[in-house]
């Protein structure tokens, strides 16, 4: 389901904050003016329900070929990533081969990079990507 966002800016400065702000996150957005108001409007598609996907097709430009696949969330407990044609050990014909989780009190991305084991072949911790709060990266 895609969401339709607007915000009324009174100031110039307001829509330039805005604006930068959706260029950032590479979100396209139009730009509506009446008399002394201007509205920004931008759609997302969040996945925030367990019956949320995202499909998506990866291209390699350098011989246009294609693989496709679904992004979805697990009932709230992360994110799971399919990619058609690709499976795991307990679903061959096309299990989730990578999983964004939370889980006790870790970020972690789970690859299961070999659909002949049932455990993950990578498990990276995201903790050194982790920002403090005074926006400096940890050490």
């Amino acid at each position: 389901m895609v969401k339709l966002y607007r915000e009324t800016c009174h100031t110039v400065d307001e829509v330039n904050k805005l604006t930068e702000s959706l260029r950032r996150q590479s979100k396209e957005y139009t730009i509506v003016h009446a008399n002394d108001l201007t509205t920004v409007i931008w759609a997302e598609m969040p996945l925030v329900d367990d019956e949320e996907t995202f499909h998506f097709t990866l291209v390699d430009e350098a011989d246009d070929a294609e693989v496709t696949g679904t992004v979805s969330t697990d009932n709230n407990l992360g994110l799971a990533i399919q990619l058609d044609g690709f499976g795991t050990a307990d679903n061959p014909s096309g299990g989730s081969i990578v999983f964004l989780e939370r889980y006790e009190g870790k970020t972690s991305v789970l690859v299961y990079a070999d659909n002949s084991k049932d455990e993950p072949t990578h498990v990276i911790n995201l903790e050194g990507a982790q920002i403090e709060e005074n926006n400096m990266v940890k050490k």
